[in-house]
This record gives structure tokens, sequence and C-alpha cells, in this order.
């Protein structure tokens, strides 16, 4: 009889541990812990239900195999459920990552839109050791008219007027950001060639330099800016090599101006002043 009192007080203390332990720190306690005083609790009950009536039934000894049983097999079964519970958070983690990673991949692409796609300004990103066009905005292929998938195929040497080994200079120029404002000519698709004043920034995406550039057309810009020097008495004009041309020939080598000759009615009357006074009297006759 003490010693069934006794069997019984164990495991009435080992089920109040038991359900403590699952009932409060189940989320921060270890399924080890949980499963073997899960198993140590119930094989022992089912084996004293099994010896209900042999006779044997308070010998402690007897209990020994089912605790030790329980305790092993709770142990096995609750390192598996750990792994299992610490592979259920890494993936959680993973996913609340991928969410927020999601999230500012929308936010980068309706920047890109906003700030790309949808701006006014001709646009080109260029990689500076090969020339290419990386991307190019709408206003971009509209500017150059090729259709945005050909545009992209390209590169600035079948644009650029200039010769290659003065395009790999200004693309390692702006690479290295040398330097910024370029004034070039480029060829659209029609073959027209168009005065443009581009603006180049060196950027870094995925770990790769590019060029950002922004292309402004200035053909039908005055491009005569500054003091000019001119001679007093001949009127010619000095240039940046230092030489002296006519004027007609610096305004059109500077501008997209075109000169068509003619003379003044006061040049006329002094160049020729018996056409001027023929020309009277027929008027009042």
């Amino acid at each position: 009889m003490i010693c069934n009192s006794f069997f019984l007080l164990i495991y009435f203390n080992e089920f109040n541990i038991f359900f403590y332990t699952t009932v409060v720190f189940m989320p921060a306690t270890s399924y080890k812990i949980i499963c073997s005083l899960t198993a140590v609790v119930v094989i022992p009950c089912f084996g004293r239900i099994a010896l209900h009536g042999s006779g044997v039934e308070d010998e402690i000894v007897r209990y020994i195999v089912p605790l030790f049983v329980g305790a092993t097999s709770g142990l096995l079964i609750g390192h598996f459920l750990d792994k299992w519970r610490a592979s259920m958070k890494l993936l959680e983690k993973k996913n609340r990552q991928l969410r927020v990673k999601s999230k500012r991949l929308n936010t980068a692409a309706s920047w890109h839109s906003a700030l790309f796609e949808k701006c006014h300004s001709i646009i080109l990103i260029i990689d500076p050791k090969t020339g290419k066009i990386i991307d190019a905005n709408p206003q971009a292929c509209s500017f150059y008219g090729y259709p945005e998938k050909q545009l992209k195929e390209m590169t600035v040497y079948e644009i650029d007027t200039q010769s290659k080994k003065k395009i790999r200079q200004e693309l390692t120029e702006a690479g290295r950001e040398k330097r910024k404002l370029f004034y070039l000519k480029h060829r659209l698709a029609s073959g027209e060639i168009k005065d443009v004043e581009v603006f180049s920034g060196a950027i870094n995406i995925d770990d790769t330099p590019l060029l950002l550039s922004f292309v402004q057309d200035i053909t039908e810009l005055n491009r005569l800016r500054g003091i000019l020097s001119i001679c007093s008495h001949c009127k010619k004009i000095r240039n940046k090599n230092g030489s002296w041309t006519n004027f007609e020939t610096f305004i059109e080598c500077n501008s997209a101006a075109d000169f068509s000759h003619g003379l003044c009615p006061t040049c006329i009357d002094k160049l020729y002043p018996n056409h001027f006074m023929n020309s009277q009297q027929g008027a009042l006759t």
C-alpha cells in the first residue's frame, strides 16, 4: 500500500510538471523535454494497466524499463521535432526576408518607371568598357528613331559620328568622372545628324560600372556663346584654334544657319546708281 501510494505520488508530480511545462512554456521549451516527460508519464501508465491484477503492479522495479524506454523514445522524437521547428522558423524568417525584398523590388520598379520610363528627357545607360547601350528610355527610342529592342543591341559607335579612338577616350573620361559634359554629333536612324549635349555620370548596378547619360538636342539652339574676338577692320572672327575666318564661314560652322546673298537698297544705290535712277523714273511714268 505504501509502495502504491509512493508510485501514485511520483506520477502525480510528473503529470503536474508535464502539464505545467507543456501549457505554460511550450513555445519556448524544447520538444526533447516535452516528449520525454510525456513518454515517461504515458508509457509507465500503460504498463501499470497491463500489470493490473497480476500482483506485481506495486513493484517499482517493474517500471524501470518503461521509464527508460519512454525517456529514450521521447528524447529521439523530441530531437526530430526540434529540428522540424527550427526548420519552420528558418523558413518563416526566409519568407519574411523575401516579402521585404519583394516589396523593395516593387518600390524600385515604381521608381524606375517614374524616373526612367516616364521621363521626357533622352536617357541612355551605357557600358563604358564596350560602348554597348544597356538600356534606353522611350524618349531616346523616339529621338533616335530605333525600336527599343534594336537600340539596346546597338553601341554608341553606331550613333556617334566621331572616330572610335575618340569615343573610347571620352567613355573612359566619363567612367572615371574626369569629364561630365560632352558636345557631340549623333546620327539618327534616318541618317540625319543632330548636335547633342550629353551629361554623363558614373553609376554602379549589380557591381557593374555603367554610365547614365542625359542627351539634349541642341541642333536648333544658338551655339555661339561667350565673347567673340572680331577684327575691327575686316570683321573676321578668331576661332578656338586661333586662326581668323570670315564672318559667314564662322557662323555656318558654329550654328545651324545658312546664308543667302543679296544687296540692300543702300548698297544698290551706291554700287549701281544708274540702275536706281532708272527704276525711279520708271515708277514715275
